[in-house]
């Protein structure tokens, strides 16, 4: 028999006694230790015949040499008693190794996500040696994102392998994990890590692309203004751009911001974190539906469907009831300033759709006539009544808004909300928006 030195494992053996001549002999056992002391063990100690026994030799405690025990047999037989001796040879124990279930361990997530799930390890020792380990994490770039538990452990043992975002940003990160053991033949062990952090995503839906005027949903229009409502659409400080005073165009990138439908670029007018405002390009005319590309540094980009139609009129207002509509005398119409029958009203929207004489997306209104203005007929009403324009025209040095310049109906009843209703060929404004009305002086 044989085991090793340090060891508490049990080295078992199986065997019989063979009777020749008469069946079913009783017999009985007794152990003598010859060196080592009682480290033998026979089961069972008295048997009927020939039946098997174990032999079980406990290594505890034992140090590397030679031991020998004696286990005798007594029957009624000729040649009884029967001696039968027993060696155990106890070596050094075979040098130990450490085995990990994993060579390599990979994280990823997304930044500004929850941190990615634990991953486990096993280690199992190889050999007879008792193995102490200790267990340690380092990373190479991104500060201490990785960690580990337990940081040690005997023999087989299972770690736990974490990697935390915290605030990394977008990108891929080394680290390793070091096992050591002063015993283990391999020692060290290093397990490479890596963690790929993804860019977020923008987030924006369909319900987030609204009316720059009204901030309903709908179909778009050629020219039109449009507010973009979601989150990482562009800084966290909110940055609004500037015409080029050279080319009168407003840019289509803002500080990494960029907008486009099928490939054409739009005007952007204002980026920040949860919103843009940005111009729609007079190329979407004649489609149905166009896809609307956001891209925004730092995030992967995103795209939609955004279905089209000629025009969306929206008249533009301060809190979605009032317009912002300014009298003749250059004050802004509200009730305590409003106008009278007869007067001339100036109004804003977007949403027109198409102008002749065509002007370039991006472009600011001209300064001088020709003035840009709908190919869709226009009709105002003012308390139901049909209003008489004066002026129309894409607003100078302005994008994406038209002014109307607008008489009030003479027969006009003083309100404080009169309506204000805007139709551009078959397409009605989904907002009507009032202003105030005086009553009308008398005719001279």
């Amino acid at each position: 028999m044989e085991g090793a030195a340090g060891s508490t494992a049990v080295v078992t053996r199986t065997t019989s006694l063979v009777f020749y001549g008469e069946d079913g002999i009783e017999w009985v056992s007794s152990l003598r230790p010859v060196t080592g002391g009682v480290w033998l063990f026979l089961n069972p100690t008295v048997g009927l015949g020939e039946r098997p026994f174990a032999l079980r030799a406990e290594l505890k405690g034992l140090p590397r040499g030679e031991y020998t025990s004696e286990i005798y047999f007594s029957a009624r037989a000729q040649n009884s008693p029967q001696r039968i001796r027993v060696t155990l040879r106890v070596r050094d124990p075979l040098p130990a190794s450490l085995r990990l279930s994993a060579s390599t361990l990979a994280f990823t997530a997304t930044e500004g996500k929850t941190d990615p799930a634990a991953q486990r390890i096993q280690i199992s020792r190889v050999g007879e040696a008792n193995a102490d380990w200790a267990v340690s994490a380092e990373t190479l770039n991104g500060g201490p994102w990785l960690s580990v538990t337990p940081a040690q452990g005997t023999n087989n043992g299972e770690i736990s392998v974490r990697a935390a975002l915290g605030t990394l940003a977008a990108g891929v990160y080394g680290g390793k994990i070091t096992i050591t053991s002063a015993v283990a033949a391999n020692s060290p062990i290093v397990l490479p890590v890596s963690f790929q952090v993804a860019e977020p995503p923008i987030q924006l839906t369909e319900s987030g692309i609204v009316h720059a005027a009204t901030g309903q949903r709908g179909p778009i229009a050629p020219g039109q203004l449009i507010s973009l409502i979601g989150a990482r659409l562009g800084p966290q400080r909110g940055v609004a751009s500037r015409m080029d005073e050279q080319t009168r165009r407003f840019p289509s990138q803002l500080s990494g911001t960029k907008v486009s439908f099928d490939g054409t670029a739009a005007s952007i007018l204002y980026a920040s974190f949860d919103q843009a405002n940005i111009q729609v390009p007079f190329e979407v005319a004649g489609k149905s539906v166009t896809k609307m590309k956001v891209e925004s540094l730092g995030s992967l980009p995103v795209e939609i469907n955004v279905p089209v139609r000629e025009a969306a009129p929206g008249i533009f207002s301060a809190d979605g009831v009032r317009a912002i509509a300014v009298n003749a005398d250059g004050s802004l119409n509200d009730p305590a300033n409003p106008c009278a029958g007869g007067d001339i009203v100036q109004i804003f929207l977007t949403g027109q759709g198409k102008v002749e004489p065509q002007l370039p997306t991006g472009l600011a209104g001209p300064m001088q006539a020709p003035y840009p203005v709908p190919v869709l007929p226009l009709l105002v009403r003012i308390g139901g009544l049909e209003a008489r324009v004066l002026f129309t025209g894409l607003m100078p040095g302005g994008l994406g808004v038209l002014q109307l310049n607008v008489e009030a109906p003479r027969a006009l009843a003083a309100t404080e909300a009169a309506r204000v209703e805007i139709r551009l060929g078959a397409f009605d404004s989904t907002v009507v928006p009032v202003i105030a009305v005086k009553a009308a002086p008398p005719a001279p």
